[in-house]
């Protein structure tokens, strides 16, 4: 996994906050690859409610670990559990 210890605790500091403690957070895409280079970060975000799972609580995710990690491409992808198969 090609994520410095510090974006690690910031999206985990994120997540929590925003879409909840017992949210499930799982990073795919090439930074599951050790081998490669660069690239975005891509996050799958499950909640563990739907009432979680809005809008508004991904925006400020977003913002603040822009805030914390710096400008870089992350992509995340917020469910609730209704819309896991």
């Amino acid at each position: 996994m090609r994520l410095m210890a510090s974006e690690r605790d910031a999206i985990t500091v994120c997540d929590k906050r925003y879409l909840g403690v017992d949210c499930k957070m799982r990073l795919f895409g090439s930074r599951t690859d050790d081998a490669l280079r660069g690239s975005d970060i891509d996050l799958q975000i499950e909640t563990s409610s739907e009432h979680s799972a809005t809008l508004s609580a991904e925006l400020s995710f977003r913002q603040e670990l822009a805030d914390l990690i710096g400008e870089q491409q992350v992509d995340v992808i917020v469910r609730s559990p209704q819309c896991v198969p």
